[in-house]
């Protein structure tokens, strides 16, 4: 019988280990899912909130491809285009327009070659040598250095 009865009481105590093993696993697999559950929910408002900034981010381009559009019927001469960019270019001076005779811009025989710091653009766009009169766009020195305050430029390097 002290065997019989020390069977049983180690059949109750495997039981019990047993379901006590199986009741900490059911929780645990609750807390797991209530944590996945609760991440999913900051995920997806996450995605929400990120659609959003897309979706303004998209509705902004497109305006100013707008914008940059109706500019771009609208201004169609190099006069217009040197009076306009102030308005996209924060620049120390003004780039201006100077109409030269033609020989004055050829180099060497060679149309269309201009000095550094300035832009050539003819009247009509055949670039003629009948052409009596080319407009260059003149850019200042000032405009060609780089700028201290310019986010672009390179800081200088640190001695070791």
């Amino acid at each position: 019988m002290p065997w019989k009865f020390t069977i049983r009481l180690a059949e109750l105590l495997i039981t019990a280990i047993l379901a006590t093993a199986l009741i900490a696993a059911w929780r645990a697999d609750r807390n797991d899912r209530a944590k996945l559950a609760a991440e999913l929910a900051t995920a997806k408002q996450s995605l929400a909130q990120a659609d959003e900034r897309q979706h303004t981010r998209d509705s902004q381009l497109l305006q100013t491809l707008a914008t940059l559009s109706a500019d771009k019927r609208q201004i169609t001469t190099p006069t217009q285009i040197i009076r306009a960019l102030p308005q996209y270019l924060d620049l120390p001076a003004p780039i201006t327009l100077q109409t030269q005779p033609n020989q004055a811009a050829t180099k060497n025989g060679m149309p269309g070659h201009a000095s550094a710091g300035s832009i050539n653009s003819s009247p009509n766009s055949t670039n003629s040598p009948n052409d009596s009169e080319q407009t260059q766009a003149v850019i200042p020195a000032a405009d060609l250095k780089p700028s201290t305050t310019s986010p672009w430029t390179a800081k200088p390097a640190r001695p070791n």
